[in-house]
């Protein structure tokens, strides 16, 4: 029985990349002496390529070198192990400390990934289209020293996947919290982030590129926004953020800006007691389209609760079937949702406002409009029972 409980899988190995290509050009030398059709050759060739995709090990017991990575020669270090990844590979983490394992804040000791202040300014930079997730969990796996305005990951590729439910990482700064999270950067379109537990750190995940999915993820105790995004096809779903923001720089607990014409969407996360704002949504450009937001559970945050910013998006912001109460807790002025949208008419129905009859004086909280109209009616009665699922 593994130490934590669960029955461990065992995945047959799946033969070295070397080996294959190896295989393959062996193949190949015999089809051009037998005449093989150049066509079919090509074809093989496809094929060939994505079996050499394999799956690289990492431990905390592993040490780096050129040719670390299977399970008898683990590297050390996550780094290492994307460096001798190739494109389409798998990279599973085993349960231990990784980024500055000693905490002296130094990056120099043995199994210290290697910060980098000059070029991605980061604990790990995933700069090729790989999957890492870690074999135990983010209970067992912890990714701990973005000190200094370091990131702790930086994805630079496309279709990169960080983490999964149970087999996300913990990202930890310090009690300073002047490190950083997660960021996806413009050229990593399609990228996945999920099941990673954040805290302790200035911002928590932050995406400026299109098709990204945050999904189940956990911030907490963040001073700036806990999720930040900024583009078109966003998928933020099943977070849950809560102490985000300080007194003295009120943030949001999930910031959203559109930027392109397909609508992003922010669906069944928890946003709770944050010290700004709970969903903070924008339309930056002309045209883009107006995030939907529905099912979330937005609570107890310092200001409003859901804000709404817009000069000209394309269609109607749809702010429906979620809960919405007990927020702007320091204002007082009761601004469960705050819209400051100048266009088409806000459909804002179906929500849990504290009270069967709706928006309005405490114990539930109101509409504040300073733009368009907003449609509260059609009220829910009760809020969703289900929001986010927890992360292993």
């Amino acid at each position: 029985m593994h130490p934590t409980g669960r029955i461990p899988v065992v995945t047959p190995a799946r033969p070295a990349a070397a080996s294959v290509r190896r295989s393959l050009a062996r193949f190949l030398d015999v089809a051009r002496r037998r005449g093989v059709l150049l066509a079919s050759t090509l074809g093989l060739l496809l094929v060939a390529d994505v079996a050499a995709a394999g799956t690289i090990q990492v431990s905390s017991g592993g040490r780096d070198a050129t040719s670390c990575g299977d399970e008898a020669n683990p590297c050390r270090t996550i780094s290492r192990g994307i460096a001798v990844a190739a494109p389409g590979d798998r990279i599973v983490v085993g349960p231990g400390v990784y980024g500055d394992v000693d905490g002296d804040g130094d990056f120099d000791s043995d199994g210290d990934e290697p910060a980098s202040y000059d070029g991605c300014n980061c604990l790990v930079h995933v700069d090729k289209p790989v999957t890492i997730v870690s074999r135990s969990g983010s209970g067992a796996t912890l990714l701990r020293g973005a000190i200094d305005g370091l990131y702790a990951v930086v994805v630079d590729a496309p279709g990169v996947v960080f983490g999964k439910r149970g087999g996300g990482f913990s990202v930890i700064g310090d009690e300073q919290h002047d490190g950083l999270g997660i960021r996806v950067n413009a050229a990593a379109t399609g990228a996945r982030i999920e099941g990673n537990v954040l805290g302790r750190l200035d911002g928590g995940i932050e995406v400026a590129a299109d098709g990204v999915r945050l999904f189940a993820n956990r911030v907490t105790e963040v001073t700036g926004d806990g999720i930040r995004v900024e583009g078109e096809a966003i998928a933020v779903v099943a977070n849950v953020v809560q102490q985000a923001g300080a007194y003295q720089a009120p943030a949001s607990g999930i910031r959203v800006v559109a930027t392109g014409p397909t609508a992003n969407r922010v669906e069944r996360n928890a946003s709770i007691g944050n010290l700004g704002v709970g969903i903070s949504v924008e339309v930056a450009d002309t045209g883009a389209a107006a995030p939907t937001i529905g099912g979330n559970l937005v609570s107890g945050n310092a200001l409003s609760g859901i804000r709404l910013l817009s000069a000209a998006q394309d269609g109607t912001f749809v702010v429906t079937g979620n809960a919405i109460h007990g927020n702007d807790v320091v204002r007082g002025t009761n601004c469960g949702l705050t819209s400051l949208v100048q266009g088409p008419a806000v459909d804002a129905t179906g929500n849990w406002w504290g009270s069967p009859a709706g928006p309005g004086a405490d114990p539930a909280d109101g509409v504040c409009s300073a733009g368009s109209a907003v449609d509260a009616g059609a009220p829910a009665s009760e809020g969703p029972a289900i929001v986010a699922p927890p992360v292993r």
